[in-house]
């Protein structure tokens, strides 16, 4: 990913600075006239529709050989953050901030379900701002490891609340599911293989 990442960011560079010298060729001349080829593009193996500041579909061409996509959409959709700095007449890319604490990131409710045997079934859903595309870079910037004990922590943390129970606790963002932690006696597990099937 990092390759890809760097690849990127050299596009970028790229485009930005053919803009900065088509600017001074628009500004003798008044107008750019392009013919242009609309295009579809993928992202991470997702249909990629770039979105305007207002929710409108913006379209993506090739013209002269080159692609153009909206610089924001398309940084968003690699979990970057994209402004314009209208003093320096400067388009600004930086990663998204991302949340360290693990815990605060969900509401943890309980499943009204029947129990049996002691077995308490609670949900995490994602309670942030973060959409998708940034939820998913922040996921994928923990390893494996990381997200494991965090979880399996906030189930022993409900458990705590609750002795003597059996607790499953259910991750998700929105609809999407993302796995599961147990805290059972005073041991642990926990399966986030849902999460690698949407987010990669």
């Amino acid at each position: 990913m990092k390759g890809k990442f760097s690849s990127f960011l050299a596009g970028v560079v790229v485009t930005v600075l053919v803009g900065a010298l088509i600017g001074p060729a628009m500004a003798s001349g008044g107008v750019l006239t392009l013919n242009a080829e609309p295009i579809r593009v993928t992202v991470n193996g997702e249909l990629f529709q770039p979105k305007d500041v207002s929710g409108h579909d913006v379209p993506v061409f090739t013209a002269n050989g080159t692609t153009y996509v909206p610089l924001r959409a398309i940084s968003e959709a690699y979990g970057l953050s994209a402004h314009y700095d209208a003093a320096q007449r400067m388009a600004v890319i930086t990663p998204a901030a991302l949340p360290s604490d693990f815990a605060s990131q969900w509401t943890v409710t309980e499943k009204p379900v029947a129990n049996s045997g002691g077995e308490r079934v609670f949900t995490a859903v994602y309670n942030g701002s973060m959409n998708m595309n940034e939820f998913k870079a922040w996921w994928k910037s923990m390893d494996a490891s990381t997200i494991k004990a965090n979880a399996e922590q906030m189930a022993a943390d409900v458990q705590a609340l609750a002795p003597g129970a059996s607790i499953t606790l259910y991750f998700s963002y929105g609809s999407y599911s993302l796995g599961n932690a147990l805290a059972v006696g005073g041991s642990t597990a926990s399966n986030f293989i849902p999460a690698g099937v949407w987010i990669k």
